[in-house]
């Protein structure tokens, strides 16, 4: 039994699984660790922007309250200067009343001109610094109540020359006064008919920011601090810092936020901290200010430590868990059925091989293994019973060899008598064929004689028919089977005579046609190219033809084009027609309602023409006294014939031109109608011209078509002009090679009457 569970395959399975499962849980751990961090980080920050962005809204609020307060005093004073009969007692009154009106007010003011502008609208003493000018000057103090006293005018200071040269409000960056306070102020000037004869204005302390800022919750460890558009702290937790320039760490990025307004993350700071830099602007301000949050590093890493943790503790607990359960699992699966399957190997390896192996019947790896060893027993039990047999058979084998090698002795003594036998007959075999070729010598000496007489008689009758004498026959008789060859010679020159006699004939024959042939042929040819040319001189002409068409047909195209324009030209000049016919049409209608106006302006004068009469009439009884009246009525009743006068001329005129138009327009429709007439007569002309085109075109197309059947035909005869002179040439080289056949024929000599076939033919 081994005792280290390590060196298991049970306890390797759980040390492989414990690693994986650690290293899964490591990963998971990462990751839940990156995670959280981004989480956290993006929390921290969101809050630490609500946080900034809830500061930059109390520091612009007071801002605003005490730019609300200011203009609300350069208005109330404005309006009191305007009464004229202003007293500067009055004014230190209201002034006074200002700053306990607001929590976060420090301080109310007012500065007249050195110039005396103010001065030419208030009367008295009160409130006059050494210079003698009014700036008068109110300030909390510490223990309750308020101071009065009054300041110096600085014209390069910006809370006076902003006001006086620009005549806008202004908020200065924050400044220690002369008491050590840190205050800003709101400065707005004073105006009287667009003219600035004062500036009225607000300090606000910084302390009152201060413990707002400082009274914020942020985060453990952190604060809330403020600089000015200049960079300057006015909020800080050391209070030696205030008013100094910021020249840490960031100091470029603080900048770059104050001037495009864009929050800025600074880091690098010492122990990890980072710092929020939210820049902000508010009405009154010039420039951007901007709340800085300092984030300690604890406030990031701890959220992400304590998650961290509780995800190590978890996977911890799970890695317990997991590594009990494989434990027990590979215990029951794996540890003890293995452990038996040892048991049954280790009975094997000892020889006992009637025992069976334990979980065969599984049917997982385990079950597997077992059949596996099940199978190895089973097997050395056949190996043990094989080996009997085989001792058994190797016996057997033994006394078999014995038996053989006595057979073996037998049968060599046997063999050696049947060779001493064999080589007996061998010798009488021997003598038997000696005798035997001596006797086919002899016959084969005959035989040779037999075949010398018939090659003789062969040679001389090959002899003479090789010379051309196809009369040539053997006549003696040969011995036995020779004289069939003697048979077939004969008949062979028989034949062949026969056939020589049948080619001279046919050969005079084929002489006669080709000679006929080649006459037919020479004459044919002369047909052909006489044909070939008149085909050339017909395409000639045709060519001709289908130029002067296309041309026909080009000139139709170009007439049917020139027609178009023209039809368009026509049809646009029925529109002007239309048009024209149109306005005459208008001008009538405006020629009738001028009629109507004369008429109406010819019963006015008529009706003047009557007031002017009745006015006489009354005038005459008026006597003296209405003369004038008289006179009057006199020169109206002449205005109203005058007008009556030039109404019935301009009826005449518009009689007249109502007339001209109607004959115009008459003129124009007619004009339109022959336009119409020559639109149709021009289209008509122009559809006949197009199917003239057209019907050029095809014929133009047929021609062609014609033109190129006749270059064709023309070919055709031109090529079979070249194959009859070809057959006639063939014709004469075949007329020579049947006259040489003729001569290669009158070489042979036939069995009429010895003649040659060249005599024969010539008889």
């Amino acid at each position: 039994m081994m005792k280290n569970p390590l060196t298991t395959v049970s306890g390797k399975m759980g040390l492989a699984a414990g690693l994986m499962i650690s290293l899964i849980l490591l990963c998971a751990t990462a990751y839940d660790g990156w995670r959280t961090a981004q989480k956290v980080n993006d929390d921290v920050m969101g809050t630490a922007t609500d946080k900034a962005r809830a500061a930059a809204s109390e520091v612009s609020e007071q801002i605003v309250e005490a730019r609300a307060a200011a203009s609300g005093l350069s208005g109330m004073l404005s309006g009191y200067l305007k009464t004229g009969s202003a007293k500067t007692a009055d004014i230190v009154t209201m002034l006074e009343a200002v700053p306990n009106q607001y929590k976060s007010l420090f301080s109310s003011w007012m500065a007249g001109l050195p110039d005396g502008s103010t001065d030419a609208l208030i009367t008295g003493t009160d409130g006059r610094n050494e210079a003698g000018v009014f700036t008068p000057y109110w300030t909390k103090q510490e223990g309750g109540g308020l101071l009065f006293q009054t300041f110096p005018i600085m014209p390069d200071q910006t809370w006076y020359s902003v006001p006086v040269t620009q005549g806008k409000p202004v908020t200065t960056e924050p400044y220690l006064t002369t008491e050590g306070y840190l205050v800003t102020s709101v400065a707005v000037p004073i105006r009287l008919d667009d003219k600035i004869v004062g500036i009225a204005g607000v300090d606000i302390t910084l302390a009152e920011m201060t413990a707002t800022l400082s009274g914020m919750e942020t985060f453990e460890g952190s604060h809330m601090m403020l600089v000015d558009g200049g960079g300057k702290w006015i909020v800080n937790p050391d209070p030696k810092r205030l008013t100094q320039t910021y020249d840490e760490i960031g100091a470029a990025d603080l900048q770059a936020a104050l001037k495009d307004g864009k929050p800025r993350l600074i880091t690098g700071l010492a122990d990890g901290a980072r710092r929020l830099v939210y820049p902000f602007k508010t009405a009154g301000m010039e420039q951007n200010w901007a709340t800085v949050l300092d984030l300690p590093e604890a406030v990031f890493v701890a959220p992400v430590r304590h998650e961290t943790l509780i995800s190590i503790v978890k996977g911890g607990l799970i890695l317990a868990l997991a590594l009990a359960a494989i434990f027990a699992v590979s215990t029951l699966v794996v540890r003890r059925p293995l452990a038996c399957m040892l048991d049954g190997v280790d009975g094997l390896a000892a020889g006992h091989y009637d025992t069976a192996v334990s979980g065969a019947e599984r049917r997982d790896e385990m079950g597997a293994m077992a059949r596996s060893v099940e199978t190895l027993r089973l097997g050395l039990i056949d190996k043990r019973r094989l080996e009997a047999e085989q001792a058994r058979l190797r016996a057997e084998a033994e006394q078999e060899r014995l038996w053989r090698e006595a057979d073996e002795a037998r049968l060599r003594e046997e063999r050696e008598e049947r060779q001493l036998a064999d080589l007996e007959r061998e010798r009488l075999a021997a003598l038997a064929e000696e005798e035997a070729r001596r006797r086919e010598e002899a016959e084969r000496a005959a035989r040779a004689a037999e075949q010398a007489e018939v090659v003789d008689h062969l040679a001389a009758g090959l002899r003479g028919l090789a010379s051309g004498q196809l009369d040539v026959e053997i006549g003696a008789r040969f011995a036995g089977d020779y004289d069939q060859l003697r048979l077939d010679f004969n008949e062979t020159v028989a034949r062949l005579a026969d056939l020589i006699a049948s080619i001279d004939a046919t050969t005079q024959g084929i002489v006669s046609g080709v000679r006929e042939i080649t006459g037919a042929t020479t004459d044919l040819s002369r047909q052909t190219e006489t044909t070939a040319a008149t085909l050339e001189e017909t395409a000639a002409a045709l060519n001709e033809i289908t130029a002067s068409v296309q041309t026909a047909a080009q000139g139709a195209r170009q007439v049917n084009d020139v027609m178009r324009t023209a039809t368009g030209r026509a049809q646009a000049t029925n529109e002007v027609v239309a048009q024209t016919i149109a306005a005459m049409q208008a001008i009538q209608e405006s020629s009738s309602q001028i009629s109507k106006i004369t008429n109406v302006i010819d019963d006015i004068a008529f009706q003047t023409n009557l007031l002017a009469l009745n006015a006489g009439v009354e005038a005459a009884r008026a006597g003296e006294a209405g003369r004038g009246f008289a006179v009057v009525a006199s020169e109206v009743r002449a205005l109203a014939q005058r007008a009556s006068e030039a109404a019935r001329e301009i009826n005449g005129f518009i009689a007249d031109s109502g007339r001209q138009v109607d004959v115009g327009a008459d003129l124009v429709a007619r004009a339109g109608e022959a336009l119409q007439a020559i639109i149709a007569a021009i289209s008509t002309i122009s559809g006949h011209i197009t199917e003239i085109a057209s019907s050029a075109e095809e014929q133009a197309s047929g021609i062609a078509e014609i033109n190129t059947a006749i270059h064709q035909l023309d070919r055709t005869q031109q090529h079979n002009a070249a194959g009859f002179e070809e057959t006639a040439a063939a014709c004469m080289t075949l007329n020579d090679q049947a006259l040489t056949l003729e001569q290669l024929l009158g070489q042979f000599q036939l069995k009429t009457g010895g003649s040659q076939v060249s005599a024969a033919r010539a008889a």
